[in-house]
């Protein structure tokens, strides 16, 4: 405000002038490799902690969209997964694997309402209360959370090859910065 105030000349001298303010940094996440992911995937013993990777690691899902999803936006048939609540009310489709679809489909057999939600009385807080069980269980670093999972999954999806705008519409990022922000702390220290 000063700066500006003596740029258009309303102030002759800045009494900010002679403080250097401390630059503001990006909050470094910690992102999982390949190998660490592949750990985790090892240490499930419940069928639930696998399905919790595959919604955050495996869909990329935020906290939110996870904990949000319903057995009846899962389309076995096409191998894709409706987000109805992402952010800003976004509708977006993500493909699943065959090993996630496979997944899916063993955990909902025998559910009977296609309404119900993946995790019944599971919040995204919840959610992530389990993962930290997960990471102990798997004795790694508790400093990864449902959003490094996130991070890990548009990072190794870059590098395999996916393009910018591929990894962006995955997310469901509405603009190409989001995305080209979001990654490049994860792409610095993966590569």
């Amino acid at each position: 405000f000063y700066n500006q105030l003596e740029q258009v000349g309303l102030l002759k001298n800045n009494p900010l002038s002679a403080y250097s303010l401390p630059s503001v940094s990006a909050n470094r996440r910690n992102i999982p490799s390949l190998a660490e992911i592949a750990h985790l995937y090892e240490h499930c013993e419940r069928e639930e902690d696998r399905i919790l990777l595959h919604l955050y690691y495996g869909l990329g899902l935020r906290r939110s969209e996870g904990a949000a999803l319903r057995f009846g936006e899962l389309d076995f048939e096409k191998g894709l997964v409706y987000v109805r609540e992402g952010k800003g009310g976004k509708m977006r489709a993500v493909p699943m694997s065959t090993r996630i679809r496979e997944d899916f489909e063993a955990y909902g057999k025998g559910k009977t309402m296609r309404k119900e939600s993946l995790f019944l009385n599971v919040s995204g807080a919840a959610a992530a209360r389990r993962l930290k069980k997960l990471l102990e269980k798997a004795d790694m670093s508790l400093e990864y959370s449902l959003h490094s999972l996130r991070h890990g999954i548009a990072s190794h999806l870059l590098l395999s090859g996916l393009t910018m705008e591929e990894v962006r519409r995955f997310l469901g990022h509405q603009h190409l910065e989001a995305t080209q922000i979001y990654l490049h702390h994860g792409l610095e220290d993966l590569a």
